[in-house]
């Protein structure tokens, strides 16, 4: 039987100086996907770290070592499947994360409103209120600002937003610690933080609330590509397997 030529395709030469590189922690080329047919639909969402899934594909092509073409295939397809993955968290995170900026959800956070809302004045205190306040800033609190400083009490717009700032500013920062804490001030303390620990649950429970189809779909997503991943490393094993089995005969 003529002896089987078992070094390194040329289709595969560009994979292993990518690998090299990951290894070596060095910036690396990426393979040309375009050539090989195996990226004819790109995998990579504009937007996404292209560097990422490819150091994804490096790593799993290093763990595999895959020489002949139907493992490499093999190792692209579950690449593919763990970025879609990795995608699928990265969107439902980032989508909890935006229901706390919009002062209409449960999870609004507060702070981060009120500071946006306080830089904002100081670059544009005439038009501020009415163009901002809605985007960053819950309706009661408009109410608030808009009672305790009425612009009719004030000579200038400048001097009713320099009073604005002032009181946006100590709402949004901590209260200095006191020297000494007396049992009321302890006892306070306890109850703030419960409060902030309620408030806390509240915007869990409001998330969850509000984004109940969104978590469900990310549950059905995740058992499919998970499934999808178990099934395609089962496959890769039966292929490094055939490999291995040619190579001692």
């Amino acid at each position: 039987m003529p002896e089987q030529n078992h070094s390194i395709p040329p289709a595969l030469k560009r994979d292993v100086r990518l690998l090299d590189s990951v290894i070596g922690r060095r910036k690396y080329k990426r393979p040309n996907a375009q050539k090989y047919g195996i990226f004819a639909t790109p995998v990579i969402i504009p937007g996404e770290d292209r560097d990422e899934y490819f150091e994804l594909l490096a790593e799993l092509l290093v763990e595999w070592n895959a020489s002949g073409p139907s493992l490499r295939h093999a190792v692209y397809c579950l690449a593919d499947s763990m970025w879609r993955l990795r995608r699928l968290k990265k969107a439902v995170q980032t989508e909890l994360c935006t229901d706390t900026f919009d002062p209409k959800h449960p999870a609004f956070e507060e702070h981060w409103g009120l500071m946006m809302f306080y830089s904002r004045l100081r670059l544009e205190p005439e038009t501020c209120f009415e163009k901002y306040a809605k985007k960053y800033l819950r309706p009661d609190k408009i109410s608030y600002l808009e009672e305790k400083f009425p612009r009719s009490n004030y000579q200038s717009t400048s001097e009713w937003a320099e009073a604005v700032m002032k009181e946006v500013l100590s709402a949004s920062l901590p209260s200095p610690p006191a020297a000494e804490d007396s049992e009321f001030t302890k006892m306070d303390k306890t109850i703030n933080e419960a409060a902030r620990e309620w408030k806390t649950d509240q915007q869990v429970k409001g998330s969850i609330v509000y984004a109940r189809a969104l978590l469900e779909y990310e549950d059905k997503e995740t058992e499919r590509l998970e499934k999808r991943i178990a099934q395609q490393t089962r496959y890769c094993a039966e292929l490094k397997a055939m490999e291995e089995m040619r190579t001692r005969t």
